[in-house]
C-alpha cells in the first residue's frame, strides 16, 4: 500500500465518527491477514478496501474466532454507485490461515461447495450506505442477530455453535471499504435507552394531540383525574314538538270512561246493554 492510499484511509477513518455505537466499550478486533485477492488492508487491519476497478473476491475474516454473545460491529466508510450488489456476511468453520485467496470464489453463495462449513448471506445490510454501522452477534442458542445503526436486532441466520466460528465479509458490489470497530457484550438497546424512547415516545404523544382532541376529551370529562373517566350520564328521552310546543295529540287527554255502579255481574250487564243500543243505533 502506498502513501498515499495512507492518507486517503486516515483521513476518512477521522471524518467518520461513530452516530450510534459511540457510547460501547469495545475489545480491540481487527482483521485476518488472510485476504482476498482484490482487497487490501491498513496498518493495523482494522479497514479493508476492495482494489478500484474490481466488484468480487473482496473476502476479509476476522482475526479470530468469534465470542458467543458478543456483538461485531463494522462501519461502512464507502461505496460505489456504479455496481450492483452489495456487501456479504457469513460465518465459516475454516480457519482463514488454511484458505488459498486465489482458491475463493467471485460468488459468494459457492462458499457452499466446500468440505468446510459455511453459512453465507447476501446483500446482508440492503445496500448499505456510507457511515452505516451494522452489528452481528452469534447467540449461544446458534440464532445469528443482525442489527443496522442502532435499531432492534432481528435474526437472519442460524450455524452450528458446536464448532469454532469465524465471520468474514465479501466487500462486493456498491460496497467499497469497511472499519472493524471492535466486539462488545453490550445489547444494541441499553435497558436506560429503552426507557428513554419510552418516555420520549409518551411526551411526543402528549404533544401531538390536536385542538380537537383536546375539545373531546374535555367534553367527555376526561381531564382531571382518573375518577373524571365516568362518562356523563344520558339525559332522559325528549318528547316529540311541534313548533308551538307540545303536538295537539300529546296535549289530548284520554276519553272518560262511563260511571258505573253494582256489582260487577250488574256492571257486565250494564255494558252488554249498552252494546245492544250501538248495535240498534246504528240499525
Amino acid at each position: 500500500m502506498n502513501s498515499l492510499d495512507d492518507l486517503t484511509i486516515n483521513s476518512n477513518e477521522e471524518e467518520m465518527p461513530m452516530r450510534f455505537n459511540s457510547g460501547f466499550r469495545f475489545r480491540d478486533l481487527s482483521f485476518h491477514t488472510a485476504i482476498g485477492p482484490n482487497i487490501s488492508l491498513n496498518g493495523s487491519n482494522t479497514i479493508a478496501w476492495r482494489h478500484d476497478d474490481e466488484y468480487s473476491n473482496g473476502y476479509v475474516f476476522t482475526r479470530e474466532p468469534v465470542r458467543k454473545g458478543e456483538r461485531i460491529v463494522i462501519q461502512v466508510l464507502a461505496t460505489e454507485v456504479m455496481y450492483i450488489g452489495s456487501l456479504a456476511f457469513g460465518l465459516t468453520s475454516c480457519d482463514p490461515l488454511s484458505i488459498d485467496p486465489h482458491n475463493l470464489p467471485d460468488n459468494s453463495d459457492d462458499l457452499l461447495d466446500r468440505p468446510e462449513y459455511w453459512v453465507v448471506s447476501k446483500d446482508v445490510a440492503n445496500s448499505p450506505d456510507e457511515g452505516d454501522e451494522l452489528s452481528f452477534c452469534v447467540k449461544t442458542d446458534g440464532s445469528v442477530e443482525f442489527s443496522k445503526n442502532g435499531n432492534i436486532p432481528s435474526v437472519f441466520m442460524h450455524v452450528d455453535t458446536s464448532v469454532q466460528l469465524w465471520a468474514f465479509w465479501d466487500i462486493y458490489g456498491n460496497t467499497q471499504r469497511l472499519r472493524i470497530v471492535g466486539s462488545t457484550s453490550e445489547p444494541v438497546i441499553r435497558p436506560d435507552q429503552l426507557r428513554q424512547n419510552s418516555n420520549a415516545s409518551m411526551e411526543n404523544d402528549r404533544n401531538n394531540l390536536s385542538m380537537s382532541d383536546l375539545v373531546d376529551i374535555a367534553e367527555l370529562g376526561l381531564v382531571g383525574s382518573e375518577s373524571n373517566l365516568v362518562p356523563p350520564p344520558i339525559p332522559p328521552p325528549r318528547r316529540s314538538q311541534s313548533s308551538h310546543g307540545i303536538t295537539a295529540a300529546a296535549m289530548a287527554p284520554a276519553p272518560p270512561r262511563p260511571k258505573t255502579s253494582g256489582t260487577p255481574a250488574q256492571e257486565s250487564q250494564t255494558s252488554s246493554q249498552l252494546a245492544g243500543q250501538d248495535i240498534q243505533s246504528v240499525r
